[in-house]
């Protein structure tokens, strides 16, 4: 990640503190007011709305993980593999901090929230590293031209993704296109 991604994420980051600080004032006076019903329903949707939050960070930091899988899979340049290894373990980390609550509801609303969109995330990442791909500049530092041989399903699940060595993911990935590379070779007749 360089500096402008990192600078464009922090200030959504700020963007969010500053709107979650004001919707704490509104429940803060509706305390002092007594409006107890008010306050629950303002504390009741922010929790849905650090839910939701919370769900597109998961996904975002998977979407990426994904992506450096692509580039460690199929790049040339051996001099990025450490890079982008570390920044998976970081991507893992924040995952797992965002994760890593006393609160089992949140993290099963979180989770459930985030377990049906792993599809559409890896296709997204997909669709991402296929634009790496297609960019000049870009896809010299790559052994293929293209994902249209990739699995349409993604192959890994979300506890995948954040707990196996990076090894087992790349093993994973080549599993599925083994199995998909023999299917194709077995005749239809």
């Amino acid at each position: 990640m360089n500096d402008d991604e990192r600078n464009e994420i922090f200030k959504e980051e700020l963007k969010t503190i500053e709107y979650l600080l004001e919707k704490c004032n509104i429940a803060m006076e509706q305390i002092k007011q007594g409006n107890i019903e008010d306050f629950k329903e303002t504390v009741d949707a922010l929790y849905l709305e650090s839910v939701d939050t919370i769900s597109q960070t998961v996904l975002s930091f998977t979407k990426i993980i994904i992506i450096h899988l692509f580039k460690l899979k199929y790049g040339w340049v051996e001099d990025s593999y450490d890079s982008l290894r570390k920044e998976i373990r970081e991507h893992r980390n924040n995952i797992q901090d965002l994760t890593d609550w006393d609160l089992d509801k949140k993290k099963k609303n979180v989770l459930d929230k985030v377990y049906p969109k792993i599809e559409i995330t890896y296709r997204r990442a997909k669709a991402n590293f296929q634009g790496i791909l297609d960019d000049p500049k870009e896809s010299k530092y790559y052994r293929i031209k293209t994902t249209s041989g990739f699995p349409s399903d993604c192959p890994w699940t979300l506890e995948q993704l954040i707990d196996y060595p990076i090894e087992r993911l790349l093993e994973i990935w080549d599993n599925w296109i083994n199995m998909r590379l023999d299917r194709d070779l077995i005749p239809l007749s």
